[in-house]
């Protein structure tokens, strides 16, 4: 709703292909359903669906701040309604509708890639831990095998790693 309230009411004024084309690019993002632009009065100057527009979505923010409602609209489904105000010398009002079950569908994939980057980083982690142990407590436990033979009378020579441990 930003970017197109930010492109202001002069391309509406030039209603042509390159209008239709910007609004039909927008209309292409996955997850928008609908785009209503009014004018400073509260006219609609540009609609994205044909027919009447439904009486819950003809309430215009009157505050010229960016308004988010939740709604269900028969033929969308839930919606994210959001109104946007234009600025510059000539006003309006943007009004953008956003697929609600297909950004929950978004949010929780998003959420369950990022469980499987944790769980992979948290499986990688453990792998790197146990081999730093295993490769720090070897000579010890070399040692701890050589205590433990001296302590049976083994008195065998100690091999060269041992040697330098007890060194």
């Amino acid at each position: 709703a930003r970017s197109l309230a930010e492109m202001g009411m002069d391309i509406l004024d030039k209603r042509s292909s390159v209008t239709d084309a910007v609004f039909n690019q927008y209309l292409e993002n996955r997850g928008v359903v609908y785009i209503i632009v009014r004018d400073d009065s509260g006219h609609i100057k540009y609609r994205t669906f044909p027919g009447a527009v439904p009486r819950v979505l003809s309430q215009v923010n009157p505050t010229g701040r960016t308004v988010v409602n939740r709604m269900y609209l028969r033929d969308f489904g839930q919606v994210l309604d959001i109104q946007h105000a234009m600025l510059g010398p000539r006003r309006g009002i943007v009004q953008v509708g956003m697929d609600l079950e297909w950004i929950k569908e978004v949010a929780w994939r998003a959420f369950l890639v990022q469980q499987l980057i944790i769980f992979v980083m948290f499986i990688v982690t453990i792998v790197v831990a146990a081999f730093i142990v295993r490769r720090l407590a070897s000579p010890l436990n070399e040692l701890a095998n050589y205590a433990e033979a001296l302590s049976h009378h083994d008195f065998r020579e100690p091999s060269l790693h041992q040697r330098k441990l007890l060194q």
